[in-house]
């Protein structure tokens, strides 16, 4: 498949505002500034992956991260965190300081991008100018050294630099050639699929100032608006689920209705309501559990109105209930809290089997779960709309469309279910 998308692709680096590597390398070593672009590069993957992954931003508290975050993917140079550092040892001030978190680079891939000779150059200087630090923990095939830019430049607005050396460019473009190439034809066309759209400036800017965003919120909107318009549109995939990352779906959902079509126009998403407790439910026919309450769980879920149920059962809050059910789906057994005795006393069958998988570890249904919903909606759903020449965006378990398009994808959706599993979920197409 012809990379079309290649000729529109300007690799740009966002740097801190307050540093400027230029000057700073002028003066430590004049012979450097002639590779800036290596150096930006590096700066570049700690700068952006703080902002535009949840995981590392500083507001996040890690000790209370579900553990799907715990699933790993590399895109560019980052490989996103495999395990959960202990902090249960640290004083206030050291937790406070740890949520400033580490990225854990893939040296493998950093070196393919500045080669081996010059990595070591790169990093050595960096550290030497103390713009960067590291954490120093490696454990072999589970973690790679973290690092991060340090408190002078971590929370800072960034400033564009394109690339300076020719060459460097070209090599870039190669590398995102090959990356993309290492991709199914399915993942391939998902990615030249994005391609097809845009996003209107003007009206974010609009939604922007009707929020209370944080400092570290603000950025990382502005990095991903400024990639997608910029046409630097990245694709990874989990290999444990199935599932596809890429800047559309990172975006914050109230910036979703500012994605046009090819004719300007918004799209309309359609999304499986209960999504989570709904393949719970496919999975529990798959594994032949029977009873009374497994009966009505399907039920519920195939009609979408789990959350509803306890809500009005139970008088709580919607966003409350969704919360705490995510919670009761991917946390430790041990933990205890409201909802967990409630669900318990309607649906025992069913937490009885959920309580099974997780027994040896707790992020194991989150890892199923996800992975058939990728096996649905990317791996079934997509190649149909695909060969259709549909234009579409998936975000892990719903689907973005033109509106002209969307009997078309909503009628796929349901053969597909109705093919696979013989139950139709109850699908929500939001305007």
């Amino acid at each position: 498949m012809a990379l079309n998308h290649l000729n529109q692709y300007k690799p740009t680096f966002y740097i801190p505002e307050n540093l400027d590597l230029r000057s700073i390398l002028g003066e430590y070593e004049p012979d450097w500034v002639k590779h800036i672009d290596k150096f930006h590069y590096l700066v570049d993957k700690l700068y952006t992956t703080k902002f535009l992954d949840k995981r590392y931003s500083l507001e996040s508290n890690q000790e209370n991260t579900s553990s799907t975050s715990l699933l790993t993917y590399t895109s560019y140079g980052v490989t996103f965190p495999q395990v959960k550092p202990v902090y249960s040892h640290l004083t206030h001030e050291e937790k406070r300081e740890s949520k400033r978190k580490y990225v854990n680079l893939n040296m493998n891939m950093i070196r393919n991008v500045l080669n081996t000779r010059f990595t070591r150059t790169v990093m050595d200087t960096l550290f030497d100018l103390k713009i960067i630090e590291t954490d120093n923990q490696y454990i072999p095939k589970i973690k790679s050294k973290g690092y991060r830019l340090r408190i002078p430049y971590h929370s800072q607005p960034f400033k564009e630099y394109s690339v300076f050396d020719n060459k460097f460019l070209i090599k870039l473009k190669r590398i995102r050639e090959e990356e993309i190439n290492t991709l199914n034809n399915v993942h391939r066309w998902l990615y030249e699929n994005l391609y097809s759209f845009s996003f209107d400036i003007q009206q974010a800017q609009s939604i922007i100032n009707s929020l209370s965003l944080t400092v570290d919120e603000h950025i990382g909107l502005a990095l991903s608006i400024d990639k997608i318009v910029n046409k630097d549109i990245f694709f990874s995939t989990d290999c444990k689920t199935g599932r596809v990352f890429h800047n559309f779906g990172n975006i914050k959902r109230e910036f979703r209705d500012c994605i046009k079509d090819s004719d300007g126009n918004s799209l309309v998403e359609i999304d499986i309501s209960n999504s989570q407790p709904f393949f719970l439910g496919l999975l529990l026919v798959g594994n032949n559990v029977n009873g009374i309450d497994v009966e009505r769980y399907k039920e519920i879920t195939k009609n979408g109105h789990l959350y509803d149920f306890f809500c009005q059962k139970y008088s709580l809050e919607r966003d409350y209930v969704k919360k705490q059910l995510l919670t009761l789906f991917f946390c430790k057994n041990h933990w205890e809290f409201k909802l967990k005795d409630i669900f318990i006393s309607e649906f025992p069958t069913v937490y009885t089997f959920i309580e099974n998988i997780k027994e040896e570890d707790n992020s194991k249904l989150a890892i199923i779960l996800q992975r058939l919903e990728a096996r649905t909606i990317i791996d079934s759903v997509s190649p149909i709309l695909l060969q259709d020449n549909v234009k579409f965006i998936t975000v892990h378990d719903s689907i973005m469309c033109a509106e002209k398009d969307c009997e078309t994808v909503k009628k796929t959706m349901e053969v597909v279910f109705q093919n696979r599993y013989g139950i139709i979920p109850s699908l929500r197409i939001k305007e």
